[in-house]
């Protein structure tokens, strides 16, 4: 029940910063000056502030991703204890949720899948990703053919493609070819239409897994960063 009520209340936090930002929206142009409704010039997300230097302790955390990148680009999700069910046995299996949570942290380091220390790790990232995306069906809300992950069964089963709309947004245009931004708008294209078709009429996606709330709130921002970074949504999804 304790656990149950924290849940909540992160959740409720969350989507009371969600809106927040969607108020307030941080949006500028490239030139730096306020976005205006009219204006003509492409929109791209930019933070509200400049980060502060990063610690000794976030260097080691980052370095540690870096190490424990898998093969093919992807994360898993680690060890866990045996009590929670899955115990080791997804350990290394390749996640699209963790891997953009994983490469999500690299790109607020500074870096970009271009330029940066994290350079190759972001973009091999982003290969996996959108590897995964385009092998997957035309329609359905899955992204991926892994099943039984720990964020999925926490924040649902398409919390990987929530996940995946957020970490293509980010790094729309931002490849270092013409070949990865078109692999990345391509991919990306087709998770919003997954989400487009998906949609149910109450504005959710489904309220499967422990804590549905945070789930929506990754898709609703997930969503709002594609029509930030000039990616063609639809404004009834929105």
């Amino acid at each position: 029940m304790l656990m149950r009520r924290i849940a909540m209340g992160v959740a409720v936090v969350l989507c009371g910063a969600l809106l927040a930002m969607l108020a307030a929206a941080g949006v500028e142009t490239e030139k730096g000056e306020p976005a205006d409704a009219d204006a003509t010039e492409e929109v791209r997300w930019a933070p509200a502030v400049e980060p502060k230097a990063l610690s000794d302790n976030a260097k080691r955390g980052l370095a540690w991703l870096q190490e424990h990148q898998l093969k093919n680009g992807a994360w898993g999700q680690g060890e866990e204890s045996t009590q929670m069910g899955g115990g080791a046995a997804m350990k290394d299996a390749a996640s699209v949720g963790d891997t953009c949570v994983a490469a999500l942290a690299l790109l607020r380091s500074g870096s970009t899948a271009a330029k940066g220390p994290y350079a190759n790790s972001i973009s091999r990232a982003v290969g996996f990703v959108c590897r995964e995306v385009e092998n997957s069906d035309k329609d359905s809300l899955w992204i991926t053919s892994t099943r039984g992950t720990r964020i999925q069964s926490k924040l649902g089963q398409n919390i990987d493609t929530f996940m995946a709309c957020m970490l293509l947004s980010e790094v729309k245009d931002t490849m270092p070819d013409k070949l990865g931004n078109q692999h990345v708008a391509d991919a990306l294209d087709k998770v919003l239409h997954k989400m487009k078709v998906n949609q149910k009429d109450n504005g959710t996606w489904g309220d499967q897994g422990w804590a549905p709330a945070l789930a929506m709130s990754m898709a609703s921002k997930g969503y709002n960063r594609a029509a930030q970074n000039g990616a063609k949504v639809d404004e009834k999804v929105r």
